[in-house]
Order: C-alpha cells, then sequence, then structure tokens
C-alpha cells in the first residue's frame, strides 16, 4: 500500500501551521507573465542607442512586432530572426532587443552575422544589464568587450569589435497596447534593472 503524501507544515511557537497557498493571479499580472518578453524599447532610449552607436536609423530589426519596430524591415516572431539573414543585401544598421529568456543564441548569432556582413556594417543588441554572471556573457562578451579582443572576418580582410554600454537608471519599457508607454499606469514593462547595449561593429583590417 502506497503511503499518503503528507501535507509539509512548520512549527511556529509549538503550533503546526500549514503553509500559505500561492495567491492568484490578477488578470493584469496574468497578462504581464504572458508578455514578459514583450518588452518595447522607447523612442528616447532608440535616440540613445543610435548615438551610442553613431548611426542616424537602423534598416533592420531583428526581434520586433507588428505593434513596436524599430526599423520598416523587422522580423516577427513568426518569421523568426534566428533564421533569418541579419544583413541582407543593402543592410547596414541592425537593431536587436531579443527576448530576455533566451538570450545566448541572439548574442553567438551576433558575433556569426557580423563576420560576414559589409565593412561599416553595425548591430545594437539591447540585453538586462543583470546577467554579466552566466555563461553567454562569459563566453562571447566578456572575452571581447571593450578592446580586449576581435573577431576576425573568414575572409581576413576585417574584423568584429564589441563596445559595452550601460544604460543609466531603471530602463524603462513600452508594453503589448501601451508601446509608447503613454499609460501612467504601466509598470509591468519596467523591470528592476537597468540594461546593456552590446554594440557591434565590422571594421576593416
Amino acid at each position: 500500500e502506497k503511503k499518503k503524501r503528507q501535507r509539509r507544515v512548520k512549527i511556529v511557537d509549538g503550533d503546526a501551521v500549514a503553509p500559505k497557498k500561492k495567491a492568484a493571479l490578477t488578470p493584469e499580472e496574468e497578462l504581464a507573465e504572458l508578455n514578459k518578453n514583450e518588452r518595447y524599447t522607447l523612442d528616447s532610449d532608440i535616440e540613445w542607442v543610435k548615438g551610442k552607436l553613431g548611426v542616424s536609423h537602423f534598416d533592420l530589426d531583428v526581434a520586433a512586432c507588428l505593434e513596436a519596430h524599430v526599423a520598416a524591415a523587422y522580423y516577427t516572431k513568426e518569421s523568426d530572426g534566428l533564421k533569418q539573414p541579419w544583413f541582407p543585401p543593402g543592410v547596414m544598421n541592425v537593431f536587436c532587443n531579443p527576448p530576455w529568456d533566451d538570450i545566448a543564441p541572439w548574442v553567438k548569432r551576433a558575433w556569426s552575422e557580423l563576420a560576414t556582413a559589409p565593412i561599416g556594417a553595425r548591430l545594437a543588441l539591447v540585453i538586462p544589464g543583470n546577467r554579466t554572471e552566466q555563461p553567454f556573457w562569459h563566453e562571447n562578451v566578456e572575452p571581447a568587450r571593450d578592446g580586449r579582443a576581435v573577431m576576425w572576418a573568414p575572409d581576413g580582410l576585417g574584423y568584429v569589435a564589441l563596445r559595452t554600454d550601460f544604460f543609466a537608471g531603471r530602463t524603462k519599457f513600452g508594453s503589448p497596447g501601451d508601446p509608447k508607454r503613454l499609460n501612467p499606469e504601466t509598470k509591468s514593462s519596467s523591470p528592476p534593472f537597468t540594461c546593456v547595449l552590446l554594440a557591434f561593429y565590422k571594421v576593416s583590417k
């Protein structure tokens, strides 16, 4: 006969107290949970990113949606930017604010795409600034950032350099239904930390 599963309890001042049940999420909290990867970069931050990257515009947004994109050409979740070319003919400046629950493949793809991109190509990758302890950072960012190393292109005619710039203060974002963050009640898409710009450059030899 199988033993009945016992309910865990904790002892407080000699009395047994059953653990509290997790409170049900409000409709707003449920929506926030569903949209945790839907954080839309605000125009003011896009301008800051363009200034740091040294570009006046972006030709392609590789992780966007119909409601929020920073370039006329963009890939959505359905078209999957990880399966598409990032520097097709005519594209020189690329923006990416990837899904935060799966950052590593986007950072790896940035290196491989820049390696074969034209000289002068530039890529802005915006990610959380509190992930610097994670493997993807130590494998794909830390060894090369800010002049520590470069990656030579396969043809040997150029190389890829990476610079990091942290946003000032906690970064605010738009969200589904409020992409420009015009609703003062919007809070779910503002994480309690800053973000960091990974600025990639394809440089001539």
